[in-house]
């Protein structure tokens, strides 16, 4: 799944991208029985309408009225075509980390301490960040290939960096964190969008040109202004009357 949120004035909608079905869900209605008019229901879709794609989606939409509300499922929908492009580079970030945690095995190898408590602790840390690696490498190849990796390898490493982490560890945190912010919010229909996106002639930076230049990636942030104080409105002011 492709998850996104967006805003407009008061209202709040999160968009999700599936392969499970093709039909376009809001709060549980079809598109035409939420927003009831043709103009509103061409705005929501505007993204699907401008790329010649659609997929099966999912939106829950909070607050506001009608109009707004279609204005923040048109950025939501737009901004979820654009997730996939941070996701390519996850193999590189991946490498990273690899490297940089065959710096903390050979590290805790090679240091040699008094106690032997201490040396058995170290060598049983290597090993397991060994295991580590071979993981993360399955992990790359299954998001190469379009599969689901299996992230609980990828938990366990972080809680180990994150316990052990100054004792001869040298686990670049940032990149761990990248990796964790790329990967979690990752499902396997995830990669049916993400494959579909890369097999449809046009290259994920591509796309979000072309919705940036339609100007589907930014909201609109103007809302109404409030009313002040002894005034008729926010700037109208009452007739003025002598006495």
């Amino acid at each position: 799944m492709s998850i996104q949120v967006a805003k407009r004035k008061t209202s709040r909608a999160c968009v999700i991208l599936t392969s499970e079905h093709d039909k376009f869900l809001v709060n549980g209605k079809s598109l035409m029985d939420f927003f009831r008019h043709e103009r509103y229901v061409s705005r929501a879709e505007s993204a699907f309408r401008i790329l010649g794609m659609r997929f099966g989606t999912e939106v829950k939409v909070l607050g506001g009225g009608i109009s707004a509300q279609a204005d923040a499922v048109k950025v939501a929908l737009a901004r979820s075509f654009t997730i996939f492009e941070k996701t390519e580079k996850l193999p590189e970030l991946i490498d990273q980390l690899i490297i940089s945690v065959e710096k903390s095995v050979k590290s805790l190898t090679e240091k040699n301490e008094d106690e032997v408590g201490f040396k058995q602790k170290n060598l049983s840390l290597a090993k397991d960040f060994s295991n580590s690696v071979e993981e993360l490498n399955k992990v790359k190849e299954d998001i190469i290939n379009f599969r689901m990796p299996n992230m609980k390898s990828v938990k366990i490493l972080r809680e180990k960096v994150e316990k052990n982490l100054g004792n001869d560890v040298f686990v670049d945190k940032n990149i761990l964190s990248a990796v964790c912010r790329l990967l979690f919010p990752l499902r396997k229909n995830s990669f049916d969008v993400w494959k579909t996106l890369k097999n449809s002639g046009l290259s994920l930076e591509e796309i979000r040109v072309k919705l940036k230049r339609h100007g589907l990636l930014n909201t609109d942030g103007r809302i109404v202004e409030r009313q002040k104080c002894g005034q008729r409105g926010a700037r109208a002011k009452f007739a003025f009357k002598k006495r």
